[in-house]
């Protein structure tokens, strides 16, 4: 069985806050680095993407509205591509 070579994709850091724009994010949780779920190579060798997975909630403590949300937004041509569920 040949071991697929995984890519990285760094994603974009949100600054603010996707509803209110506050840009007071408190991190809440970082699960590090994780595959794209839902991806699914075709042969064994074939690239997986994968990409920081970390919590953040606007602080309702600064006037923001509490979301809590992703910190990285990725294209969505990479995570629902040919390759898709």
């Amino acid at each position: 069985m040949h071991e697929a070579r995984p890519f990285s994709h760094a994603g974009r850091a949100i600054r603010q806050c996707r509803i209110c724009g506050s840009g007071d994010l408190l991190d809440i949780l970082d699960l590090g680095t994780q595959a794209f779920t839902g991806v699914f190579p075709r042969a064994e060798d074939e690239a997986v993407p994968y990409g920081p997975l970390r919590l953040v909630q606007c602080s309702a403590a600064s006037g923001g509205c509490g979301l809590v949300q992703l910190r990285h937004s990725f294209e969505a041509a990479d995570m629902y591509g040919d390759n898709y569920g």
